[in-house]
């Protein structure tokens, strides 16, 4: 539930033109959408300088200038503001849609474009289209009505994957479009390593839950990523009695690729005293899911229990630090061993 999106500087002068409270409503939409799901695509220094610009001039209503600015520096602070190279110098030197389209389909799933970048490409005023590569165009006004926006909240009104359902489905909807932004993923879980003892004692498929997430991180196109995963020893619900054991048997279920994404993969094991219910994945960037049960439901290639298997999205600062805690919290006492 994370989208790539380029900001035209001018798609966000353009809301100064609307009524003070439409304008503070269109503002306010598109920054909780941003620090919740959004990562800023920027082609180059010469973009990045006009949106800052734009930012600083920015007209209406009082103090949007100053959350923009709060905006970018915490998206950059987590990760989530980066640069490309693209061969134009950005959305506003597109004048047809495939031109568009050639220079940005692969970097970004939304372009909040300028109301006379519209005009210039054809697209209705006030209006979202998709193109025929899956790229969206929006101005900023009407992003609340893109599919990019609608799918999301689709997403969240129902946080469950149910019964029988394929555990891709879940990776493809929920995960793959997170952990393609990573460069850490944190995976916390009790009874985590169970699904590796299970998979390889033949209680059920291969490769289990754990070593199949792991594989599916690693299969997801984005920059190179460290794998953290927490579980239970033995003397405490586990399946292992130290790291290095729980290593060894899920390097028989999974190994990474030469030249993959997974650079290294650390296994803790150790008391879960304090940590009953905690069951998390979390990403540097910001954004991490808590499930209401375990990864364990995602041990066959369907979801295997008649409830199906809820989640939270957390992207707040607050509850991104409460997982960062349980974490540090565990490895106070906990014995580590990294591939």
């Amino acid at each position: 539930m994370i989208f790539r999106t380029n900001l035209e500087a001018s798609a966000l002068s353009d809301l100064s033109d609307l009524p003070s409270t439409a304008a503070s409503s269109a503002h306010a939409l598109l920054q909780r959408l941003l620090l919740a799901h959004g990562v800023v695509v920027l082609a180059g220094s010469d973009d990045q300088r006009l949106l800052l610009e734009a930012i600083r001039e920015l007209k209406g209503p009082g103090g949007a200038r100053d959350r923009w600015n709060l905006v970018l520096t915490e998206l950059r602070k987590i990760g989530r503001v980066r640069t490309v190279t693209i061969p134009e110098a950005g959305l506003r030197t597109a004048t047809f849609i495939d031109q568009l389209e050639a220079a940005w389909s692969r970097e970004i799933d939304l372009a909040i474009v300028s109301h006379s970048t519209t005009a210039q490409l054809g697209v209705v005023d006030g209006c979202a289209l998709s193109t025929s590569r899956g790229l969206e165009v929006s101005t900023a006004d009407a992003v609340s009505i893109s599919s990019t926006a609608t799918s999301i909240q689709s997403i969240l009104a129902n946080p469950t994957q149910a019964f029988g359902s394929f555990r891709d489905d879940y990776f493809d909807r929920v995960l793959r479009p997170l952990v393609g932004e990573a460069r850490k993923v944190h995976i916390f879980d009790r009874y985590i390593f169970k699904s590796v003892s299970r998979a390889l004692g033949g209680q059920t498929s291969r490769p289990g839950a754990l070593a199949w997430l792991i594989g599916s991180i690693e299969s997801t196109p984005g920059p190179r990523v460290e794998i953290f995963v927490y579980g239970a020893s033995a003397s405490s619900g586990g399946a292992y009695p130290s790291s290095a054991a729980a290593l060894a048997s899920l390097r028989q279920l999974w190994s990474p690729t030469s030249g993959g994404r997974v650079t290294r993969c650390t296994v803790s094991t150790g008391s879960w005293t304090g940590h009953a219910h905690d069951r998390h994945l979390r990403t540097d960037v910001g954004i991490g899911l808590k499930l209401l049960a375990g990864f364990d439901r995602m041990q066959e290639p369907t979801i295997v229990d008649q409830a199906g298997m809820g989640w939270q999205y957390l992207s707040d600062r607050r509850a991104m630090d409460d997982l960062r805690r349980a974490e540090r919290l565990f490895l106070d006492s906990a014995d580590s061993t990294s591939t």
